[in-house]
C-alpha cells in the first residue's frame, strides 16, 4: 500500500492578477508598434484577439453579440498607433451626451432652495377654490418656513409668499399670517373675549361671610 505522507503533493500555479495581466498586455501592444511591420500588424492583432478570446471563454462557444462586445473592448484597449490596423470595422463612437437642466421653473432665479415639490405644490394650488387654496397654502408656507429654518436658511414670510406666487405662474396669492383680514381677526378676537368673559362670570361666586 503506498504511503500517502511520502507521496508528492500537487502544486497549483499562482493566479495572475488583473493588474499584472494588464501591464503585460500593454507592454505587448507597445512592442507590436515598435517591432512588427505595418503590413503584418492586422494579422498579429487578429491572432492576439483570438488568443485572448479563447483564454477568457475557456473554450466555450460564444454568440456573435458577445464576440462583437469583446471586439469593441479590445479596440478600446489598443493604443492610438494600432487602432488604424484593427482587423475588423472600427466600432461607432458613442453619441455625445449633453447634461440637461432639471425641469424646474425659473432656473436662474433664487427659488431652488424650495425644491421641486414646492413648485409642483404651488402649481396645484392654482386649481383649488379660494377657501381651500388659502387653507392648504398656509400649511405649505408653514412647512417651508420650518424646513428653511431647520437648514439655517431663514426667510421672511412675505418673501416666501411672493416666491410661491411666482412659482404658481402668478395665480396663487396667499395672505400672510398678519393679513388674514380685519373682519376675521376682529371676529376671532370678539369670540375669544366673549368666551373669557363668560368663563369669568361663570366662575365668580358671591362672597359669604362665615358665621
Amino acid at each position: 500500500m503506498p504511503n500517502l505522507d511520502s507521496s508528492r503533493k500537487l502544486s497549483y500555479p499562482p493566479r495572475v492578477s488583473t493588474t499584472e495581466w494588464g501591464v503585460w498586455l500593454g507592454d505587448f501592444l507597445y512592442r507590436i508598434t515598435q517591432e512588427v511591420p505595418a503590413e503584418q500588424r492586422p494579422a498579429v492583432l487578429a491572432y492576439l484577439f483570438r488568443w485572448l478570446l479563447a483564454r477568457e471563454s475557456g473554450g466555450a462557444r460564444l454568440s456573435e453579440e458577445e464576440i462583437q462586445s469583446r471586439r469593441e473592448r479590445f479596440y478600446a484597449s489598443l493604443p492610438q498607433e494600432l487602432r488604424p490596423y484593427f482587423p475588423w470595422p472600427a466600432p461607432e463612437p458613442l453619441p455625445s451626451w449633453q447634461p440637461q437642466r432639471p425641469p424646474y421653473p425659473h432656473y436662474h432665479t433664487p427659488f431652488r432652495q424650495y425644491g421641486f415639490l414646492a413648485a409642483r405644490w404651488a402649481e396645484r394650488l392654482s386649481g383649488l377654490d379660494p377657501t381651500t387654496q388659502q387653507a392648504v397654502g398656509a400649511q405649505l408656507a408653514r412647512y417651508l418656513l420650518e424646513t428653511l429654518r431647520s437648514h439655517n436658511q431663514p426667510v421672511e414670510e412675505e418673501t416666501l409668499l411672493e416666491h410661491l406666487y411666482l412659482l404658481s405662474g402668478e395665480k396663487v396669492r396667499l395672505l400672510a399670517t398678519g393679513q388674514k383680514g380685519a373682519s376675521e381677526a376682529d371676529s376671532v378676537e370678539r369670540a375669544s373675549e366673549g368666551g373669557d368673559r363668560r368663563r369669568w362670570r361663570r366662575g365668580r361666586r358671591s362672597f359669604r361671610r362665615r358665621r
